[in-house]
């Protein structure tokens, strides 16, 4: 599956905030302001609403930076007021997708998830997406698997990111590299 889009909406004005389109190939998220000081324009923001709509477990997250504890309140009013949500478009394609669906989370406490119209308990959202991206119904679960994916460290190549479960037990690890590499059958493990 690939990103093909994500919205921001203000679902109290039925209004776009912002409308990002992805393309085939490397995609830059870049601050385009003309300034030295290139930091709290919205990166990190932006990426932890993918993260969101691929179902992380805190919506809180986005506004709250987790190493200080401490909460940005204007984001978290402005979500809360405008009754922010986000639509993420996924696809097998880019351009002309087959399979394509539209994953949807209100931002704000107590807010909706729905895949393609319909309504999810957030672990009932989860395991919609495992079937989705991963046509496995059962484990590893979609988080324990979308890890192994997406790079978190930067900081240079090592083993680290074979290791990308937190507080995981090396069966969790055995049943999410025989689920991918069609080793076993990971409910035996």
């Amino acid at each position: 599956m690939f990103i093909r889009r994500l919205k921001i909406l203000n679902t109290v004005t039925d209004t776009i905030i912002r409308d990002v389109p992805f393309h085939l190939g490397a995609n830059f998220v870049v601050d385009l302001e003309d300034s030295s000081k290139h930091n709290k324009v919205g990166k990190t923001t932006f990426l932890k609403l993918i993260d969101v709509a691929l179902g992380a477990k805190e919506r809180s997250h986005i506004y709250t930076d987790l190493e200080t504890n401490s909460s940005v309140q204007k984001l978290d009013d402005f979500i809360s007021d405008n009754k922010v949500a986000i639509e993420l478009y996924v696809g097998d394609e880019i351009e002309k997708p087959n399979k394509s669906h539209i994953l949807y989370v209100e931002l704000f406490k107590s807010g909706k998830y729905e895949i393609d119209g319909k309504r999810y308990t957030q672990p009932e959202y989860r395991n919609e997406l495992n079937s989705i991206f991963f046509h496995n119904d059962k484990t590893p679960t979609f988080r324990q698997l979308i890890g192994s994916f997406v790079r978190i460290s930067l900081a240079g190549d090592n083993d680290t990111f074979l290791r990308n479960l937190t507080r995981a037990s090396y069966s969790a690890y055995r049943g999410v590299y025989n689920y991918l590499f069609n080793i076993s059958d990971p409910t035996i493990d």
